[in-house]
């Protein structure tokens, strides 16, 4: 996973965090696509039982399954920084707001905020330009997939990958060095996912004991999380707009034009 740029259809730079300058145009006249790369937020089942209690000596993988089970139910509000080390740098501050059946990240960057939210009645996303007048999405219904070329991947992290890592499923995965506690974030174990099922990107992965995401690594991005509160109040994923529907077809023809002028 390229936390700040990467690969995805969507895109011109592909990014998960940053909104496609041009692909949505003509759909609401704004700043509204994210890079694919995940689905809408359904639950895979729990990990078995016998994955979460404990037993001399667990493997890597038996380890992190476990604390992803916790984690896809744990409730928090935290702040990450996310940055890249392509030419040039990218770097965005990410707030997250996650329940067990809500997450919404603000990601904030010089030029205003984007705005991810993945709840019981769908998917959307939106585009708070600075000085400008807010827009939002509906990508997906409740339990419904993303269409693929509009598909915010930056909640995978914290839903879809959490459900399958959960699983435990076809993992290859070594433990890392645990991170100590450190100004008000909490200790947290490691682990290096080597090869997992598709939707879950090869890199490092820290959770605290409580099943908070403290950092993750990618080839040349990080999340790490630099401030944590308590879970959020429902009004946090209030939309700053009315969500408009998005048209398949619409955004890919606008993804034909962009790439041809690109």
């Amino acid at each position: 996973m390229d936390l700040l740029r990467g690969e995805a259809a969507v895109t011109r730079r592909t990014s998960p965090w940053r909104f496609d300058v041009g692909i949505l145009a003509v759909v609401l006249g704004s700043v509204c696509a994210l890079s694919a790369g995940c689905t809408s937020h359904s639950h895979a089942p729990p990990a078995p039982a016998s994955l979460l209690s404990s037993s001399p000596g667990p493997n890597a993988a038996s380890q992190l399954a476990a604390i992803a089970a916790i984690a896809r139910t744990a409730q928090y509000t935290g702040t990450y920084s996310a940055d890249s080390s392509d030419n040039p740098p990218r770097a965005s501050t990410i707030t997250a707001y996650r329940t067990p059946t809500s997450t919404r990240l603000d990601v904030s960057e010089a030029d205003g905020r984007v705005v991810i939210q993945v709840d019981p009645t769908g998917t959307y996303t939106c585009n708070l330009p600075t000085g400008g007048t807010p827009t939002c999405l509906t990508l997906a219904g409740p339990g419904e997939p993303v269409p693929a070329n509009v598909n915010p991947s930056g909640q995978a992290l914290f839903t879809t990958t959490l459900d399958t890592l959960a699983q435990g499923v076809d993992l290859t995965v070594s433990a890392e060095a645990p991170r100590p506690a450190v100004n008000g974030i909490p200790a947290s174990s490691c682990f290096a996912v080597i090869a997992a099922p598709n939707g879950v990107s090869p890199g490092t992965y820290c959770f605290s004991a409580a099943g908070v995401l403290t950092r993750a690594q990618f080839r040349s991005n990080v999340l790490e999380l630099t401030a944590l509160t308590t879970a959020p109040v429902q009004s946090a994923f209030s939309l700053p707009a009315s969500p408009s529907p998005i048209s398949s077809a619409a955004a890919s023809s606008e993804l034909a034009s962009a790439a041809a002028s690109s």
